[in-house]
């Protein structure tokens, strides 16, 4: 394995939740900021380089991505799909600032020694919990934390797709049982003091 800011993980377990809803729960994703900012930034985005990379890491497999994108607060998230197999994964990129002018210089700047160091310490953290815990933490098969000679021209994580709901997609009050809602408190504070 090289030693370089694109590698692949070793690690190839995958957590399921056993957590079980009162109604057949869906897979879906409510892009909660997509705005000006969001779109900017996958406009930036070279997709074609970023499916070539993830075809290297997954063997050759063939992929494409399922819908167009959706963003949070400070990174947006696709989803691929590999053609033959229906792996899921996701990229998960960082949202460019409102403020930076335009132009790959300005871009080069924006992204700080702080800003990899910190995107490092997140894979970190995320490959020790999936090794270290059974906590359900995505595998990370992939990544650049750099910007110049990234053919993708931003940083990103390539990262097992967990199929499951966030609490706020789910529906609003009444969903959840009491035995549910006990059973999500408990599990936060497991993670929390962990």
């Amino acid at each position: 394995m090289r030693q370089t800011s694109f590698r692949v993980s070793s690690s190839t377990s995958v957590c399921q939740s056993s957590f079980r809803m009162t109604q057949r729960s869906i897979f879906h994703w409510q892009g909660q900021h997509n705005d000006k900012r969001s779109a900017r930034t996958f406009n930036h985005i070279d997709w074609t380089a970023l499916l070539k990379e993830a075809q290297i890491l997954n063997g050759g497999r063939s992929c494409v991505f399922d819908r167009p994108y959706h963003a949070g607060g400070r990174h947006i998230v696709r989803r691929l799909e590999f053609i033959n197999r229906g792996q899921l994964w996701l990229v998960r990129i960082p949202i460019l600032p409102a403020s930076l002018a335009s132009g790959q210089d300005e871009i080069l700047k924006w992204w700080t020694a702080e800003q990899r160091f910190t995107m490092e310490s997140k894979i970190a953290t995320m490959k020790f919990y999936a090794e270290s815990t059974d906590i359900p933490v995505p595998t990370i098969f992939g990544h650049r934390t750099f910007i110049d000679g990234n053919p993708v021209k931003l940083p990103y994580m390539l990262m097992q797709c967990i199929k499951g709901n966030m609490l706020f997609d789910l529906g609003g009050p009444g969903i959840l049982t009491s035995e549910q809602k006990r059973r999500i408190r408990k599990s936060i504070a497991l993670i929390q003091v962990w």
